[in-house]
């Protein structure tokens, strides 16, 4: 007997008892076996690994990631961040509730002074993750285009992984 089995929504231990029945005529009360199943929490953390600031999309010319920017200049950013969760990042493309997304931080969800038109969302979430899977222990990249701001003067800016809805 081969099937699939689905973990419960709730963390927890179960234990779960099959036996082979021929359906209205018996049980088969010696042939049951049994799974204890541990169901963890799901817990969705990251670690950054790598960031840099390019004069453009191809990479080409690296300005480090302590940039210094004229007012109004465009660039493009590269972050990398390991999946040290239990959880595996997906990317739909659909802008789907499950894609995970690079979002501002510090506070969550504010708009970004650095907001360029091709970010993903809004000025909150500049850039979706580029592989379509990254699972428990790999590293996933994202790639954006930044704008500096038209007033001159020191920036910090901050940003951090999203699941919208989880």
């Amino acid at each position: 007997f081969e099937f699939a089995i689905r973990a419960p929504n709730q963390a927890g231990n179960y234990n779960e008892a099959f036996a082979p029945i021929v359906d209205g005529r018996t049980a088969f009360i010696h042939g049951a076996t049994a799974f204890n199943i541990n169901v963890s929490p799901a817990t969705f953390s990251a670690q950054p690994v790598w960031q840099q600031i390019y004069t453009d999309s191809t990479k080409g010319t690296s300005l480090g990631w302590n940039a210094s920017l004229t007012a109004g200049q465009g660039v493009y950013a590269e972050v990398v961040m390991k999946n040290t969760g239990n959880m595996t990042w997906t990317r739909s493309g659909a802008f789907a509730s499950t894609d995970t997304r690079l979002a501002t931080f510090g506070p969550w969800g504010r708009s970004s002074q650095f907001c360029d038109s091709s970010w993903t969302i809004s000025c909150t979430r500049p850039a979706m993750l580029k592989e379509a899977t990254v699972a428990p222990g790999q590293y996933g990249t994202f790639e954006f285009a930044i704008r500096a701001p038209n007033q001159s003067g020191q920036y910090n800016e901050a940003f951090s992984l999203v699941i919208d809805g989880r």
